[in-house]
């Protein structure tokens, strides 16, 4: 299976305090079908150095969008946090992690989605993206 990443974009939106919005349009191209991954994370303050991180995870195919999975985990500042939607052998699932750091003008954030099939990464996101305050 070949992976092109075709699209990067960001964008930042507030919300009370501060929330965002960071978008990555993946497409994962293989020999019988063609699949594209669209992923969505929102972070949004619920406390004093306390965020929760939010993913839509979607895929494309030839039978139409589904959502694969919206999972949720709260952070706080300076703590990775993980959370896996997959069965116990973790051959088939999502993979997520967040990170959200303060610095000196506002936050940056750290996210990741690892998606696995048959026991192979189909998708791998990385994004960073700094929001001054």
């Amino acid at each position: 299976m070949k992976m092109k990443q075709t699209t990067l974009a960001f964008v930042l939106a507030a919300v009370i305090t501060l929330a965002f919005v960071l978008t990555t349009d993946m497409v994962a191209v293989c020999d019988t079908a063609q699949r594209a991954w669209e992923t969505t994370t929102t972070v949004s303050p619920i406390g004093q150095q306390q965020y929760t991180v939010g993913w839509t995870i979607q895929s494309t195919g030839d039978d139409g969008k589904d959502i694969l999975t919206t999972p949720n985990v709260t952070v706080s500042a300076g703590t990775e946090g993980v959370i896996r939607v997959c069965g116990a052998n973790e051959e088939n699932g999502v993979f997520c992690t967040a990170l959200v750091n303060k610095t000196a003008t506002g936050l940056e954030v750290i996210t990741t989605v690892t998606i696995k099939e048959n026991g192979k990464t189909v998708l791998n996101t990385l994004q960073k993206t700094a929001v001054n305050q």
